[in-house]
């Protein structure tokens, strides 16, 4: 598994350097759909694509998570965008992915009811 290396999330074998550009975000003091140290890998030309935790599904890799500003509340889970689904959360974003390293972050408009592009 290349995205799971016990200090540093990636390891970079077979690659031409041994200089791995790898980086990491840490968010405090909110609610996500993550309960387990996770983490999602790219490589730059997208050839590579691995992720573990709760961002792996058996052997699919998910391809998003909702984070929370509500910490009372339980944050909906990481199976991916449903088109029909509604929440009823003050301050819910989307950040998502494609294995090509591509992100996206939306925040749910709950009085359009639809997801907003950040």
């Amino acid at each position: 598994m290349r995205c799971r290396n016990e200090d540093t999330f990636w390891d970079h074998l077979g690659a031409s350097n041994d200089r791995a550009e790898v980086r990491s975000l840490n968010i405090d003091n909110v609610n996500t759909s993550i309960d387990f140290e996770s983490g999602v890998c790219f490589s730059k030309d997208g050839s590579w694509f691995s992720s573990h935790g709760d961002l792996l599904a058996g052997e699919k890799n998910i391809e998003g998570m909702y984070i929370c500003g509500d910490m009372s509340g339980d944050c909906p889970t990481t199976t991916g965008t449903d088109e029909s689904a509604t929440f009823d959360m003050e301050f819910l974003y989307e950040l998502s992915w494609t294995r090509f390293g591509n992100i996206k972050l939306e925040r749910w408009d709950n009085n359009r009811k639809t997801w907003v592009v950040q």
